[in-house]
C-alpha cells in the first residue's frame, strides 16, 4: 500500500546508459569531448608513426624489436606519474611531448637517420604511455551508471583515429611534410584540454551523473573564489 509519503516523493526510475547520456549535460559533454579527442590523437599519430617505420632504412624486425623495447620502460615511467603525480597530467602531459617531438624531427637532417629514429621511437612510446594512463583516467572520470558506455564511445575514437591515419599518410605522395605536420600538431592541441579536467587521484569514483555535474559546479565556484581573493588582494 502507498502511504502519503511515498506518493510525495516516488521511486526514481531506473537510468538507462544510453551514449545521448554523455552529451546530455555540461560536465559529461566536457569530460566525453576532451577525452575523445585525446584517445583518437593518441591514436591517430601512433598507427601513423608505426605505418611509415620503413622510411629509416633498416630491418623492418630491428626496428620492430627497438620499438618494442623503447616502450617497456617508458610504460613504467607513465605508471609511476599517474600514481604518484596524477592521472591527468600524465595523459596531457605525453599527448604534449609526443607532438612536440614528431614537429622536431621535421628539423632534424636527413642524413642523421639514427637521431630521427631515436627521436620517433621515444614520440611513439609517449603515445603509447598516453593511452595506457587514459584507460585508468576515463574510468576514473565517467559515473558508474555511464562508465561503460563512455569507454566503449572513447574507444570507438581511438579505433576512428586509427582508420583516418593511413588517410593522411596519402597526403604524403604530394607534399612529404603534411603528415608528420598533422601528427605533431594533432597530440598537442587534443592534450591541452585535459588539463582542465577534474584529477582523479586520491579521489572516490562518482556513481551518478548529478555527481558528475556536482563536482563540476564546485569547481567552477571554486576557482571564483580564488580569483576574487586575489583581486581583494
Amino acid at each position: 500500500m502507498l502511504t502519503h509519503e511515498n506518493e510525495k516523493n516516488p521511486k526514481k526510475a531506473p537510468f538507462k546508459s544510453t551514449p545521448l547520456g554523455l552529451f546530455r549535460t555540461p560536465a559529461m559533454r566536457r569530460l566525453t569531448i576532451s577525452l575523445s579527442m585525446s584517445w583518437f590523437s593518441s591514436s591517430f599519430s601512433f598507427f601513423a608513426i608505426a605505418m611509415d617505420i620503413q622510411r629509416f632504412g633498416f630491418s623492418l624486425h630491428l626496428i620492430q624489436v627497438i620499438f618494442g623495447s623503447a616502450e617497456i620502460p617508458l610504460r613504467i615511467l607513465s605508471t609511476i606519474i599517474a600514481a604518484y603525480v596524477g592521472r591527468r597530467f600524465a595523459v596531457s602531459l605525453f599527448l604534449i611531448f609526443s607532438g612536440v617531438l614528431i614537429l622536431c624531427s621535421l628539423a632534424i637532417p636527413s642524413d642523421l637517420i639514427v637521431l630521427q629514429l631515436s627521436v620517433t621511437v621515444v614520440a611513439k612510446g609517449f603515445l603509447g604511455s598516453s593511452m595506457l594512463c587514459a584507460y585508468l583516467y576515463t574510468a576514473e572520470l565517467f559515473p558508474t551508471e555511464l562508465r561503460q558506455t563512455g569507454m566503449g564511445f572513447t574507444n570507438m575514437m581511438m579505433r576512428l583515429g586509427a582508420v583516418v591515419a593511413p588517410l593522411v599518410m596519402i597526403t604524403k605522395a604530394y607534399a612529404p611534410l603534411i603528415p608528420l605536420v598533422v601528427f605533431g600538431i594533432a597530440p598537442i592541441l587534443c592534450g591541452l584540454p585535459i588539463l582542465w579536467l577534474p584529477e582523479t587521484l586520491n579521489s572516490h569514483l562518482l556513481d551518478t551523473v548529478e555527481e558528475v555535474e556536482a563536482r563540476g559546479q564546485n569547481s567552477t565556484s571554486k576557482k571564483k573564489k580564488e580569483l576574487e581573493f586575489g583581486t581583494k588582494l
